[in-house]
């Protein structure tokens, strides 16, 4: 990809594939006086990113979206999508590239999943689980069935990624780690993996893990600080019902 600038700007691909030219800079429909981006179709308020996503699905002329959380701005783009290299900066858009809007097959990367994304950006193949709250258990054992997993989140990249999920900053979604043992302050992946500040352990709330029964189970949740200011990893009992990202293992 040429001339990227990641300092402010998260880039997410859901197709293989890259976009040229860009940038950290904030897109110009921010400022007044700025140049309009190239190639935008449509600006929706108040979306998430799973409602973002089913408009340019279903906008045949959409191959790319930007999306700002913490707006809820949507912004739909034809495939001469470009971006403004302008001054204006400073606010956080995601965009996406969508790669069904001629109706064309899944990518390939996914396999016969054909309900689970590839994320180019983070190498994965990813489901959200957005119909059931499910318990710890019971979401491992739905993704099992589909021959998968709940998803690790050993990288800010994909921390971010779920965050983009939020519906409310009370959502809570369920991933792949869980306490060693009970009564242990320590947690492990589903692999076995144990978790530390190498492979995700930096993501933790602060003050967190810190678990005060001997007795309960306790599983690994992604939340919103008691603040707001913060969205990272958080341990709870695992018989609490939340929704869940499933990912599989790409060979």
């Amino acid at each position: 990809m040429a001339n990227v600038c990641m300092e402010y700007l998260i880039i997410l691909f859901v197709i293989i594939g890259s976009l040229n030219n860009v940038c950290s800079e904030q897109w110009s429909y921010f400022h007044d006086g700025c140049q309009t981006p190239y190639g935008r179709i449509g600006l929706l308020y108040n979306l998430f990113l799973s409602h973002c996503t089913a408009e340019c699905n279903a906008n045949t002329k959409c191959t790319v979206f930007g999306y700002s959380s913490s707006d809820k701005m949507c912004l739909l783009f034809d495939e001469t999508f470009s971006i403004a290299n302008s001054e204006c900066s400073l606010k956080t858009v995601m965009f996406y590239k969508v790669g069904n809007f001629s109706g064309g097959p899944k990518p390939a990367d996914c396999g016969n999943a054909t309900d689970y994304t590839y994320v180019t950006s983070l190498n994965k193949c990813i489901r959200y689980k957005s119909s059931n709250r499910l318990s710890w258990n019971d979401a491992k054992e739905d993704c099992e069935k589909e021959g998968t997993h709940l998803i690790y989140v050993k990288t800010k990249a994909v921390l971010d990624y779920i965050q983009g999920f939020l519906e409310t900053v009370n959502s809570k979604y369920w991933i792949g780690g869980k306490q060693s043992a009970v009564g242990s302050n320590k947690f492990e992946w589903l692999s076995g993996e144990t978790i530390d500040v190498s492979n995700g352990g930096n993501l933790w709330l602060e003050g967190r893990p810190a678990v005060d029964s001997p007795t309960d189970n306790y599983c690994i949740e992604t939340k919103t600080s008691s603040d707001r200011k913060s969205f990272g990893l958080y341990e709870k009992p695992c018989t609490h019902s939340h929704r869940f990202f499933c990912e599989l293992d790409i060979l």
